[in-house]
């Protein structure tokens, strides 16, 4: 009885996993887009995300004061995200993307600018700029994160606290990608050559960056292995290597779709400084509303010196109040070795997304 009972549960998970699930080139395409014939264009609200803060510590997590007398406040509300995307084919083969962040720092921001060139699910070619295939954060949008704030290792820009990114979202070059298996089985592949400088930033180097990673997925179960190949100038203008190796693990089960458990570790250099983080984390949603989650992790910036660590614990809720509008709560235990005055943050978000 008992192997009957588990031979059954196996087979529903084989059976019941999706072709397709994060597996290696995740589609930056709207989700909800109707189908897209050739010569249509559909504009979507992206993503809206309206957040409020508070930090009970004294310093951000690059040293930065904050609080009162300072140049940056321990609380507030700002409009963290506007996007807006416009999309489409111009042929059978041809599609196109463009997003614009009409909530950025300093003034509205391209984030997607990516054409499509491929119609078989062996391989398609892309240009323009897009989120490098390394790892799964990195290439989830904001909105399809089971928290407020990224991981640490790339907390640049994404929130109120930053410190410097170890890995950049987006990138301008050319990537190859694929399933060349799919079924109960997937093998998905990508591979990229960048410029190396990140989000709308020209090249400064003759050097281009090569940037890759390989999903296996069965059963729910996804295992990654990325890897990042480079050089950058340093404030001396001088090339110094920029290496990244990064690997994942996700379980996610189709029946069982409500419950994510997902891990990465990130390692690299720059130059002669030597860096590691990790994360692991759990959610699990409840009767299609309430997610609660909870996130541990750990990032070293130079792993030759001492006391510089950043320890993190992320306990959150996210409500689904419609379809596509949620309410999230998350709060932040922090330490920052290296920055004493930084403390626990508070923060929440609602968002709308289309």
């Amino acid at each position: 009885m008992i192997r009957r009972v588990a031979a059954a549960l196996l087979g529903l998970l084989i059976l019941g996993a999706p072709g397709s699930l994060l597996a290696t080139s995740f589609s930056p395409y709207p989700d909800n887009a109707s189908p897209i014939t050739s010569g249509m264009i559909e504009v979507h609200l992206r993503a809206l995300q309206i957040q409020a803060f508070r930090d009970e510590g004294t310093q951000l997590m690059d040293g930065t004061p904050i609080g009162s007398g300072t140049a940056t406040g321990s609380s507030g509300a700002l409009l963290r995200r506007a996007e807006l995307s416009a999309s489409g084919r111009v042929a059978p083969m041809v599609r196109y993307l463009v997003v614009a962040d009409l909530a950025a720092e300093s003034s509205p921001i391209i984030r997607d600018a990516l054409i499509d060139l491929g119609s078989t699910p062996m391989f398609t070619l892309r240009v323009g700029q897009f989120r490098i295939p390394f790892g799964i954060e990195t290439q989830l949008p904001s909105y399809a994160l089971p928290f407020v704030n990224r991981m640490v290792a790339t907390f640049l820009s994404e929130q109120p606290d930053e410190i410097p990114g170890f890995l950049q979202e987006w990138d301008q070059g050319v990537e190859l990608y694929g399933e060349p298996i799919s079924g109960p089985l997937n093998l998905a592949y990508a591979l990229a050559v960048i410029n190396g400088n990140g989000l709308n930033e020209d090249d400064t180097n003759s050097a281009k960056d090569v940037v890759g990673r390989i999903g296996l997925r069965l059963a729910g179960f996804q295992l990654g292995a990325s890897w990042y190949r480079g050089k950058q100038q340093d404030v001396s203008l001088v090339d110094q290597t920029r290496n990244r190796a990064g690997w994942d693990i996700e379980f996610n089960p189709n029946p069982l779709k409500a419950l994510l458990i997902r891990g990465e570790l990130i390692s690299g250099d720059d130059g002669s400084i030597g860096h590691r983080g990790w994360y692991l984390l759990a959610a699990y949603t409840i009767a299609d509303r309430w997610t609660p989650a909870a996130r541990v992790e750990r990032w070293d910036p130079d792993r030759s010196a001492a006391s510089d660590a950043i320890t993190r614990t992320t306990l959150g809720v996210t409500y689904a109040l419609a379809d596509h509008t949620a309410l999230s709560a998350n709060y932040e235990f922090r330490s920052d070795d290296a920055h004493p005055g930084v403390d626990n943050l508070a923060v929440a978000q609602l968002q709308v997304t289309f």
